[in-house]
């Protein structure tokens, strides 16, 4: 009964001890504080680029495949990327198979055509010689009965008569002939205009054809190194792929004198980014050296990554020195400073909290801990901005504590205005 009683009392000891030790947890954490002060600060957006010259020549795949009825064609051979290339110099070959087929279907055709024609001319030659034999045997038929009637005014009325009659009915015969002869030749024109339109335009689509398959061996427009371009996968255009109707651009000739790094900035990031925002330029191939570049163009719309829901904007930085080790397809690495001031009023990241409604800070006010909203602005690695809410000097407690402790709240003046602005999340 003592053991027992003992062991009792050893346990109660020790939940007792327990007990303390948990109450005290709260006001130990909470006895960690900052001031808040106001520092230097600077903050950063690294991103990841790619080069590529600003201005540049494009190497184009014919512009006649659309009217040919393709809509793409697949790219036979091609030089190197980073050949070294005069104008005029060969580049790259398409496959000229469908299109080798639709030429031996045109050249049928016209020849179909071509013999329409010849055997229309020759149906309407004979045809109209055939009229023409009619009127002229008519001519001397209305000859013959003119000398019939004039020989027969010595003859009885009867005979006269019978004489002028038939004089007047050749010579009608002859009119209708000869109307029906002219209304032919009309008929036959227009008949061998058509087949020959016909014709024409069959030559047409043949020429435009073989012109076109000339062009399927493409030749440098101007001298330069040749850089192809990528497809829709972002992949590099090789022998094998395919250039369409949409995006006929094989390859470009880069002027390696002026030299922008692309690259793409998530749409959470996009709005710290201006144009004319001083950039540092790290090149992966030369880590020890360093560009400066500033921003130029800003994509108004953004774009969904492959296969990903991310959203990302293309920023394209000038390099703002020449450099001949800076080549196309380089990997960049971008700091672009979006935000240095020598005195802002500032917090670290730790300290600052957040809820469905507005950030706040923990802090002690007669003798207290309290809720205090406040409102953030930019934000680096370690430290928060503070544009309202706490001031110089204020004490702020690290919060590792229980966040859904019943602390009084105070907060902001115009909390309503300032709730949107207050949701920003601190990562």
């Amino acid at each position: 009964m003592r053991i027992l009683l003992k062991n009792y009392l050893i346990t109660l000891t020790l939940l007792f001890l327990l007990l303390q030790g948990c109450g005290n947890s709260e006001t130990l954490v909470l006895e960690k504080t900052y001031e808040v002060g106001k520092e230097p600060m600077i903050v950063e957006l690294v991103v990841t680029g790619e080069l590529k010259a600003k201005n540049a020549v494009r190497i184009l795949g014919p512009l006649g495949i659309r009217s040919a009825g393709l809509s793409q064609v697949k790219i036979a051979a091609m030089v190197p990327e980073g050949t070294t290339v005069q104008r005029g110099d060969f580049v790259a070959t398409l496959d000229r198979t469908e299109l080798s087929n639709k030429l031996k279907e045109l050249y049928n055709e016209l020849e179909k055509k071509e013999s329409q024609y010849q055997q229309a001319k020759l149906d309407t030659a004979i045809e109209m010689r055939r009229l023409r034999d009619n009127l002229t045997n008519l001519k001397f038929t209305i000859e013959e009965k003119k000398l019939t009637y004039e020989s027969s005014k010595f003859e009885s009325p009867a005979i006269i008569r019978q004489a002028e009659i038939d004089l007047n009915n050749t010579k009608r015969s002859y009119a209708q002939e000869l109307n029906a002869y002219e209304l032919k030749l009309k008929q036959n024109k227009a008949k061998m205009l058509e087949i020959y339109s016909s014709l024409k335009t069959q030559q047409s689509k043949f020429d435009a054809i073989k012109d076109l398959l000339e062009e399927f061996t493409i030749n440098a427009p101007e001298p330069g190194m040749v850089i192809y371009q990528k497809d829709w996968s972002g992949n590099k255009i090789k022998e094998g792929s395919n250039i369409s109707i949409w995006n006929p651009t094989i390859a470009e000739l880069p002027d390696l004198s002026k030299m922008i790094s692309q690259c793409n900035i998530n749409e959470i990031d996009i709005s710290k980014v201006k144009k004319n925002q001083k950039v540092e330029i790290k090149i992966d191939a030369f880590p020890d050296k360093k560009y400066t570049g500033k921003i130029i163009s800003i994509a108004n719309i953004g774009q969904e990554l492959p296969n990903t829901r991310v959203k990302v904007f293309e920023v394209e930085i000038e390099v703002l020195e020449t450099d001949s080790l800076l080549l196309p397809s380089m990997t960049t690495q971008n700091t672009i400073k979006v935000f240095q001031s020598d005195s802002v009023l500032q917090v670290p990241q730790a300290c600052v909290l957040y809820n469905d409604t507005f950030q706040y800070v923990l802090m002690k006010k007669d003798k207290q801990v309290i809720k205090k909203e406040i409102r953030t602005g930019v934000y680096n690695s370690t430290k928060v901005q503070i544009i309202e809410g706490v001031k110089k000097g204020d004490k702020i407690y690290y919060p590792k504590i229980d966040e859904n402790l019943n602390y009084p709240t105070v907060r902001l003046p115009n909390t309503t205005n300032s709730e949107a602005s207050s949701k920003t999340s601190i990562n």
